[in-house]
């Protein structure tokens, strides 16, 4: 199928859990106080964007509607203020993939730094499989400690990765470090934490699932997933946060 690409320079404002071995190791954490959660919270992304940036969004966004009837787009730009947006829809309303770059990057489905995908199970067993992939971890039996305010973590390590992990509404979050540098993981899940308390994630079903990893990888190994009615939807990409502000961006 024809991918049809569009770019557009926008000036922005900011812009599966894995199944644990049974040689695992799980402890508590405390790594952030509530003052320090609090210095590093952020306001609502896209709250600067001006008229003329919202315009052009508009515009780019119904092309993508034109092209996939119902398509999610996000509402402002998950990249940084200069760096423009390019996007490429491929698929039908069932199931179709956005893809998103910079205006400085390829915008191909093995380049792009960032997709969005929906899928719509037509069997259960597929439905069952979509929910399994998510990777969203239920902390059952773990006993986390305060990570901040009401927030509670548990870390776990395991011969691939450390990770440390917490429960967001009906999302899990997962923090990896796939060099087991659990000062990285801690600093990273910090910023995530302070800006989901100031910016929702989209509603799911039943649960969700957040899985970033602190190391640079090749392919997009940042995820965020969640189930709309019977559809489910995954985005994935190279960087952490950028993930996670598209995800933001179309909540």
């Amino acid at each position: 199928m024809l991918i049809l690409p569009l770019a557009l320079l926008v000036l922005a404002a900011c812009g599966q859990g894995q199944r644990q071995s049974s040689a695992a190791q799980t402890s508590t954490t405390k790594f952030a106080t509530a003052a320090t959660t609090k210095e590093a919270a952020v306001k609502p992304l896209g709250a600067d964007d001006d008229a003329q940036i919202s315009r052009r969004l508009d515009v780019l966004k119904d092309y993508t509607e034109d092209q996939v009837p119902g398509a999610k787009f996000p509402e402002f730009s998950p990249f940084s203020a200069s760096a423009g947006l390019n996007t490429a829809i491929t698929g039908d309303p069932g199931d179709y993939t956005l893809y998103l770059s910079t205006s400085a990057q390829e915008l191909t489905p093995h380049e792009a730094p960032l997709a969005l995908h929906k899928a719509t199970p037509t069997s259960t067993a597929a439905a069952n499989e979509a929910y399994a992939k998510m990777g969203y971890q239920s902390l059952a039996g773990s006993q986390p400690q305060t990570l901040a305010g009401a927030i509670k973590a548990v870390v776990r390590r395991d011969k691939r990765a450390t990770a440390v992990m917490w429960l967001h509404g009906k999302y899990s979050v997962t923090v990896r470090s796939t060099a087991h540098d659990l000062a990285a993981a801690k600093a990273l899940a910090t910023q995530v934490e302070a800006l989901l308390a100031q910016n929702p994630l989209p509603k799911t079903e039943t649960h969700g699932a957040v899985v970033l990893t602190v190391e640079s990888q090749q392919g997009r190994t940042n995820l965020v997933s969640w189930r709309e009615a019977s559809a489910y939807y995954k985005i994935s990409g190279h960087k952490a946060m950028t993930v996670l502000k598209l995800a933001i961006a179309i909540s």
